[in-house]
């Protein structure tokens, strides 16, 4: 905007997460975008988090994609948009719970990358 504050249209959408979604969520989140380190295997998380595979592999793949793209330094929503469209691509069943956050922070990680605000 013209005054230099943002706004943000969500077209109605509005969801409330339970304490389990929103603690393995966030876990989950912060371990993929290295804010933070974890003991538990990304797969492991990735099931807590309620993400299903016929194959559990699978999860092991997406942690390696992670990882490698995380050596790259790519941004972090960079990360989860390509860690989502691996899991598209294999077929994993991803909550809708967790598809409406990631629609939310890859819309706001992408106005603030449009507008180059630095977030700490």
């Amino acid at each position: 905007m013209q005054d230099g504050r943002v706004a943000v249209l969500d077209y109605g959408a509005i969801g409330e997460l339970t304490p389990d979604e929103t603690r393995h969520y966030a876990t989950l989140l912060q371990v993929l975008f290295g804010r933070i380190q974890s003991d538990q295997p990304l797969g492991e998380l990735f099931r807590k988090a309620g993400f299903v595979a016929k194959d559990q592999g699978v999860f092991e793949e997406v942690a390696e994609l992670v990882l490698k793209e995380n050596l790259r330094r790519h941004e972090a929503t960079d990360i989860l948009g390509i860690a989502l469209d691996k899991m598209r691509d294999l077929k994993v069943t991803i909550p809708d719970s967790f598809v409406s956050l990631a629609r939310v922070v890859l819309t706001f990680g992408g106005l603030l990358k449009t507008y180059k605000i630095a977030v700490d």
